[in-house]
């Protein structure tokens, strides 16, 4: 599905900032309770939501993966090999060796902004090169990882060779692969699993306890690259979120996003939990970069050291501690708050505001029991929930729990909507 980027910034926490299709290794889902249990082998028991689910899956490629897929199960923790054994299948021998050549022609000539758009200048994020030309990463990966990458590629091409279901004629038949074909299933699965580790995300599912709405756990059960939503940086205070509808990833703005700022999603971190340190340490373990975003340039605390209350910011210099409460006066660049509006001298009216953030939490706390204790999915909820974001994402100093709350509850809506299983 063609990439596509709606934003209104009048629009806090607005609907969609992306949606695509993924590439995705379900082998997980073996593990996973979900609704019904449905022998779809005489062999593996495999959990499925339903039929439908059931008949999509065995539509697919289920016969190429059905001879690998114990294997896979007790060699492949991450799902990093089954998601390059899924993308080779998937792509086919036939067209890789069509394709290979040319992508490696292209990353060789054009400059990265040029690569992984299609022949009408589209980029499609189910589009085989969108994938391929993902960053990699290569010049700063260290010599033991980079073995690592080739011991994982050599293991994929041996199940390829092995299932005796990739290296496939045009009539039907399977052939005895070439040194030539060996040597080019090799090298393009070292370059995916380079991309896979540095762009795939595990897929996680939301189990909900329907006597306890409240009650929340995330299940594992694969692992995708989403091409599209992985064009986005990081941000340890990310500005939106992505969630799961079926194979498709939408990605959601959680803050009030001001027209012209980059949207942002976290790599999997927890700025609540984790220290700058303990975050900076993993990105660069993992993805090889130092993070700059706010939370890390002003080395925001974990959530024990986070202030009770919420204080205003100043919108003009937007540093320090905020403005001083008492005497209504930014003790960073000495605006005076009190003087009230434009008017004034100062960006905003303090009271006004005040008083404004005061009834947004009221109205939210009322839509947070009925959304976490009702179950309650009303418009008027989610716009409380809406409305406190926007106005504590423009006025009031960061980092703030009261902001975080509504984030977390504006992401149980959201997953309530996505992909999710309920259970009793």
């Amino acid at each position: 599905m063609t990439l596509k980027v709606h934003h209104d910034a009048s629009m806090p926490c607005s609907p969609t900032s992306s949606f695509q299709e993924v590439f995705c290794s379900s082998l997980s889902f073996l593990d996973t309770l979900l609704s019904r249990n449905l022998e779809i082998h005489p062999h593996e028991p495999v959990i499925f939501c339903s039929e439908e689910c059931q008949k999509r899956g065995l539509s697919s490629i289920h016969w190429q993966e059905c001879p690998v897929v114990s294997t896979l199960r007790l060699l492949d923790i991450k799902s990093f090999l089954a998601l390059a054994y899924r993308i080779m299948m998937k792509t086919s021998h036939a067209k890789l060796k069509e394709m290979i050549p040319l992508l490696r022609r292209e990353a060789k000539d054009q400059p990265p902004k040029n690569l992984g758009f299609n022949k009408n200048g589209v980029y499609d994020s189910s589009d085989y090169s969108a994938l391929y030309h993902l960053t990699t990463n290569k010049e700063k990966i260290p010599g033991h990882e980079l073995l690592v990458r080739c011991m994982e590629a050599f293991v994929v091409t041996k199940f390829l060779q092995l299932s005796g279901r990739y290296f496939i004629s045009c009539d039907g038949e399977p052939f005895t692969p070439s040194h030539e074909d060996i040597v080019l299933t090799g090298s393009t699965l070292i370059h995916h699993m380079m991309v896979l580790h540095c762009n795939s995300l595990c897929i996680a599912i939301p189990i909900f306890n329907v006597t306890g709405h409240k009650e929340r756990q995330m299940e594992l059960c694969g692992r995708g690259v989403q091409t599209a939503s992985s064009l986005l940086n990081h941000s340890c205070n990310p500005n939106c979120s992505d969630f799961w509808y079926g194979t498709s990833v939408i990605v959601r703005a959680i803050q009030f996003i001001p027209a012209g700022k980059s949207l942002t999603i976290s790599y999997g971190l927890d700025i609540a939990e984790d220290t700058r340190d303990s975050r900076r340490l993993r990105l660069m373990t993992n993805f090889h970069f130092t993070c700059t975003c706010e939370a890390c340039e002003n080395n925001w605390p974990t959530i024990k050291e986070w202030p009770p209350f919420d204080i205003l910011k100043c919108t003009r210099c937007n540093e320090g501690e905020g403005i001083n409460p008492c005497t209504k006066v930014c003790p960073n660049c000495n605006l005076n708050y009190n003087e009230g509006g434009m008017q004034g001298g100062a960006p905003y009216n303090y009271r006004l505001i005040s008083r404004k953030t005061h009834k947004v939490q009221e109205d939210f706390f009322i839509a947070k029991k009925n959304i976490l204790e009702e179950g309650s999915n009303s418009e008027k909820d989610i716009k409380a929930v809406r409305a406190l974001i926007k106005l504590f994402s423009k006025y009031v100093k960061q980092p703030s729990l009261g902001l975080l709350v509504a984030q977390e509850t504006l992401r149980f809506i959201c997953f309530r909507r996505g992909s999710c299983v309920y259970i009793n």
